[in-house]
């Protein structure tokens, strides 16, 4: 495979570098989620005055449990093609440097 000439060291760094931040947007989207649920919690709920007295989830409750609802497909759908193109990188690049010895790159 002549014309290729890939920075291994460089391409592990840059992958090492967008795991850690797809960690952290992992990691803030799990505590959007506990934020939104306990926010949702804390605004209240609606009680029917004419009875059975049952509780609802309050108009914000409502909003903020159908903003969550409307944008998990999407974070999960990004969560998901992020690591399937960082391990596609990390395998081509493990394939490149174990099939062509330095002295063939150009």
């Amino acid at each position: 495979m002549t014309g290729w000439d890939i920075d291994v060291a460089g391409v592990r760094g840059v992958l090492r570098n967008t795991g850690t931040a797809a960690k952290s947007l992992s990691d803030t989207g799990q505590a959007m989620q506990g934020n939104l649920e306990e926010a949702a919690s804390a605004a209240g709920t609606i009680t029917s005055q004419y009875g059975p007295y049952s509780s609802t989830a309050g108009l914000v409750g409502a909003a903020l449990a159908e903003f969550l609802d409307q944008w998990t497909h999407d974070l999960v759908y990004i969560a998901e093609r992020t690591s399937k193109s960082l391990n596609g990188a990390a395998e081509a690049t493990a394939h490149y440097s174990a099939t062509c010895p330095p002295w063939t790159r150009t």
